[in-house]
């Protein structure tokens, strides 16, 4: 995958006389601009090569399709990568039954980035492409293209990349470290709904049920038996905040004995959270908010009370003629 910057088209000519542009182009081209000119040149001639490849060997749609499950099935362990589903409910306040509820809404199943360059390399006769729009003080303005050389349609999906997100309820600018992640991750969002925009419906859908059955029964099969699986459930969660209560208030029940089905919803909506489809709150609920290990004024108000006292009885002390021991440096100071 290419990622190319459109420019603005050099002015017209006026008048018959060569622009700027042109104008310079006449003189031997700088190495920045020879770059330009090549990387144009070798894009047209690879897009002249993509056509005629697709005239000559057209896909076998019914090869592609057991290639592509096939795969799954021969790296299990890989297919937790490929996909992910997330119950997408508004649900009402006070409801406790965040699964089974007849709460508004309907799941969302998606395949992942991976997925999507697995399968574009599989569908073939097809390139993509990720342009970069304009840059501002608050983003990105890109688009994810994919081209199909067989049917010559070109698909194209803009995409937003922020530079702000939201930290412990506000709005704040990212770091640049930040900034770099949040510019790849958007890159690959973008060639994936451009990418998924152009294969067809029927090899998607089969590419996810199979996702799920080899990615579930994988799961299954290493998690081992009884409690243990419901264990290892726990743990994953536990690593995006969401803790054991909130996984059986969503159940409606234990851990202990889990259904195929719902084994599959909970993978799901795991893999959709490491995928950064969403996040937790929104399924689960807000996290309670915990009072421990917090300092409140009354709290500093009654340590001063104590020590106030404290420093009233020392002089009624049994042996005033000794010597108190020097008080540490560490003596009086709150224990965080």
């Amino acid at each position: 995958m290419a990622i190319t910057k459109k420019n603005p088209a050099p002015p017209a000519s006026q008048e018959g006389r060569p622009s700027a542009v042109e104008t310079s182009l006449q003189r031997m081209p700088t190495n920045a601009e020879a770059a330009v000119l090549q990387g144009a040149a070798l894009q047209k001639v690879e897009g002249g090569k993509l056509s005629s490849v697709a005239l000559m060997r057209p896909r076998d749609e019914a090869a592609i399709l057991r290639a592509s499950l096939s795969e799954l099935e021969m790296v299990p362990e890989d297919a937790s990568k490929a996909w992910y589903a997330l119950p997408m409910k508004s649900h009402k306040d006070g409801c406790d039954k965040r699964r089974s509820c007849s709460c508004p809404g309907k799941d969302i199943e998606g395949l992942s980035i991976r997925s999507a360059y697995s399968l574009a390399r599989r569908w073939g006769n097809s390139e993509n492409d990720v342009e970069i729009e304009s840059e501002t003080d608050d983003g990105w303005i890109i688009a994810g293209v994919f081209l199909d050389a067989e049917s010559n349609v070109r698909f194209r999906r803009p995409f937003r990349i922020s530079k702000f997100a939201k930290r412990k309820g506000q709005i704040v600018r990212l770091s640049d470290r930040d900034l770099d992640a949040a510019f790849q991750s958007g890159i690959s969002k973008a060639a994936r709904n451009a990418i998924f925009a152009g294969l067809p419906e029927y090899l998607k859908a089969a590419y996810w049920r199979k996702a799920r059955e080899v990615d579930v029964a994988h799961f299954r099969k290493t998690s081992g038996g009884g409690g243990k699986l419901g264990e290892k459930i726990a743990a994953q969660f536990l690593a995006f905040g969401v803790e054991r209560e909130k996984l059986i208030g969503y159940l409606g029940h234990g851990l202990e004995a889990l259904s195929d089905e719902e084994v599959a919803d909970l993978r799901g909506i795991y893999l959709a959270l490491k995928e950064g489809e969403r996040d937790a709150a929104a399924i689960f609920g807000a996290p309670q908010e915990k009072e421990a290990h917090s300092i409140t004024p009354e709290m500093m108000q009654s340590e001063a009370s104590a020590e106030s006292r404290e420093m009233e009885e020392e002089p009624k002390a049994k042996a005033p003629a000794a010597k108190k021991a020097a008080p540490s440096e560490d003596e009086g100071l709150f224990d965080l």
